[in-house]
């Protein structure tokens, strides 16, 4: 269980399916300190956590980079969470 005033990083992705002509963007936020170190394999578990909450199948997903500390409290995004913006 994540403490509320446990630090946060937010990522933001791009998802597009074969066949849509707008793409969708999500955020994915993960707990700063968790064993995942590296930078690498915190965006790849977060993209995880974005595949999973939509059930990818064959859309594409891409990290479109870090949100910012305003925006992750403007979408009170929390540790292991996937909300569409």
């Amino acid at each position: 269980m994540t403490s509320t005033n446990q630090a946060l990083i937010g990522w933001r992705f791009i998802v597009q399916a074969p066949n849509e002509r707008t793409p969708r963007c999500y955020a994915a936020g993960a707990p700063v300190n968790e064993t995942h170190s590296s930078l690498i394999d915190q965006i790849a578990r977060a993209e995880a956590l974005v595949g999973d909450y939509l059930s990818i199948t064959n859309e594409k997903v891409k990290f479109d980079g870090p949100l910012t500390n305003g925006q992750i409290r403007q979408l009170d995004l929390k540790a292991g969470e996937v909300k569409p913006i």
